[in-house]
Formats: C-alpha cells, sequence, structure tokens
C-alpha cells in the first residue's frame, strides 16, 4: 500500500512557472534528490506558498510528489481541498505538516495500533454563530453565492444605481468585503463614472484582530481614469482568499475622478451617535505607493461617502 513519505526542512523555489493544468514542476536538483525512496507508490506532500510584498502567506497548494528525475517531479494537483493555480517562476514551496497528516494521527487512537490518537474538539456552535454574522452582515437574509470561474465577486449588496462621487487627488478609499467562500481570484475591477485625467490603482488588505485594514495583499495593475467605462486591474499573481474572513478593497487615485457605486449609503463599519461611517478615507500621496501595513486611525473613518462598486474575477 502506497505510504506518506517525510523529510525534515525541505524547502525550495520553482525554476520555471508552475501552469494552473501542469504535472510537473522544477526545482533544484539537488534539493530535488532529497525526496528519496519514489517510484514505489510512495509519495510526499509538499506545498507552493505565495507571499504579499511584506512577506505574509497569501494563497496555497498541496501536492503529491509521486516521481524525481534531474530536478523535475511529477505532481498531482490540488490536494486536500486545495486548489491548482498558476506558479510563477520563484515561487515558494516546501514540505510541511498537514491537515490530513493530522487527521491520521487523531484516528490511529481507534485503529487498535495504540498511538493514542488526537480527541475531537467539541463542538460549542461558534463557527454556525460566526456564519450567521457574516450572512447577516453582507447582503441581507442571503449569503453571497461563489461566482462561476471567470466571473466577479461583488463588493456591493444592492444594486448599483448611481454615478458615484468624485476622488480628490491623492486620495485613498477602502471598503469592506466579507468572504463565504475560499475563492483565488487574478484581477479587479471598477468602473470610471466621471472621467479625469489622472491614474488608479485597485489593492487588496486583510484584517488585523479587530477587523480593520492591515497588511497589503496584493496590488492590482494601474489604469487610467482619463476615459470611462470599466477598467482592469490585473494582479501579479493569482490570490486566495479564505471563507470567513474580512478584507478590504482599497482603490488609490491621483485625481479627482468619479467611479460608479450606490446611490445612497453603503456597508456600516462604526458609528458616532447619529453619525454613520461607511468607508476608511486616507489622503496619502499617489506617487507614494500603498501603505504597507496600513495602520488604521479613527480620525479616517470616512461619513457620506457611497460605496463604490468594485469586484473580484474568480480565477480558480
Amino acid at each position: 500500500m502506497p505510504k506518506r513519505l517525510f523529510v525534515n526542512n525541505w524547502k525550495a523555489t520553482l525554476t520555471a512557472e508552475l501552469a494552473m493544468g501542469g504535472l510537473t514542476l522544477s526545482v533544484d536538483a539537488a534539493q530535488a534528490a532529497k525526496l528519496v525512496g519514489l517510484g514505489t507508490g510512495d509519495y510526499y506532500l509538499l506545498t507552493l506558498v505565495a507571499v504579499d510584498v511584506a512577506g505574509a502567506e497569501t494563497a496555497w497548494e498541496i501536492v503529491k510528489v509521486t516521481a524525481q528525475a534531474g530536478g523535475v517531479l511529477t505532481i498531482v494537483r490540488a490536494q486536500e481541498g486545495t486548489v491548482a493555480n498558476l506558479w510563477p517562476s520563484g515561487s515558494r514551496i516546501a514540505a510541511r505538516l498537514t491537515a490530513g497528516d493530522m487527521s491520521t494521527l487523531r484516528d490511529a487512537a481507534g485503529s487498535g495500533g495504540g498511538g493514542g490518537g488526537i480527541p475531537d474538539a467539541p463542538d460549542d456552535g461558534l463557527n454556525a454563530r460566526r456564519a450567521g454574522a457574516w450572512k447577516r452582515l453582507h447582503g441581507g437574509l442571503f449569503r453571497v453565492p461563489k461566482p462561476p470561474v471567470g466571473y466577479d465577486l461583488v463588493n456591493l449588496p444592492q444594486v448599483n444605481t448611481s454615478l458615484g462621487q468624485a476622488w480628490s487627488a491623492d486620495q485613498l478609499r477602502l471598503f469592506p468585503l466579507p468572504v463565504f467562500d475560499d475563492i483565488t481570484v487574478d484581477l479587479l475591477r471598477c468602473s470610471v463614472s466621471t472621467a479625469v485625467a489622472g491614474n488608479a490603482k485597485l489593492a487588496l488588505y486583510s484584517s488585523d484582530a479587530d477587523g480593520w485594514p492591515d497588511a497589503l495583499l496584493a496590488t492590482g495593475g494601474e489604469f487610467s481614469t482619463g476615459s470611462t467605462g470599466v477598467k482592469a486591474s490585473a494582479l501579479a499573481a493569482p490570490l486566495t482568499l479564505e471563507a470567513g474572513k474580512l478584507y478590504w478593497l482599497a482603490l488609490h487615485c491621483s485625481a479627482g475622478a468619479s467611479f460608479h457605486g450606490l446611490s445612497s449609503g453603503g456597508l456600516v463599519i462604526g458609528g458616532s451617535g447619529i453619525t454613520q461611517y461607511t468607508c476608511v478615507r486616507r489622503s496619502t500621496a499617489y506617487a507614494g505607493g500603498l501603505p504597507s501595513p496600513f495602520v488604521f486611525d479613527p480620525a479616517e473613518l470616512a461619513s457620506g461617502i457611497y460605496s463604490t462598486l468594485m469586484s473580484l474575477r474568480r480565477s480558480a
């Protein structure tokens, strides 16, 4: 019976791009040679990892290695519920402990092997309460469906009916994005309603422990605000978002263009008396780039800002 093989402290980087449908990957031959014992049906599990500009891990794929020769590893993709992505040359790959390994150890308690195993933790309903909270937060009583591959996850829970509001030059606005399903995205979009000569970028931030913008996960390509219509901002590499987490969509402009969005209101993220805040707004020079980490300041909470329409294309 094929068995799982292990190796301590093994890591490498891809020496060539791994396409979404690729079944072999390339690493340094000396590192590949450390994966011994293959060719008899036994296998290693390795984890591919994407990192953002701050060094934080943002996407993963577990692959099964069944053979190696001269630095080329034969693999089976998307193990243990992970998704096959496109991985550029230079991407990190390492031998890591997986959830499947821990499940095998836990289940050994009932196999008669005397391994002891790990008992299941009691379900106190916390996950169900979290799921319910996310559903109430976004889209009223209904969760947002997972879009088909090639379609967009949209940030607004209501119909877009407005030509939007004008930005000031060198302004950054961030709007919350609850995510219900694990989803990999490769493109961000928005729509310019009133053109002004200049440029803009879309980006994604993670949340800190309190839910406010934190690490810069990905920045899309620059686009011109000098013409109206939908603008696409491609990511340098696909990014996987995790179900149940709150992310922040950011739009940074060099000039005062307007963007399509809601005709009024938006997802309320805080308040003070009868004042309701719908976004985080910061004046920061466009030429200086996006802040990373963001470092939230309550003074930057903004009221009277209608949510801007932004979307993310699902790639896998």
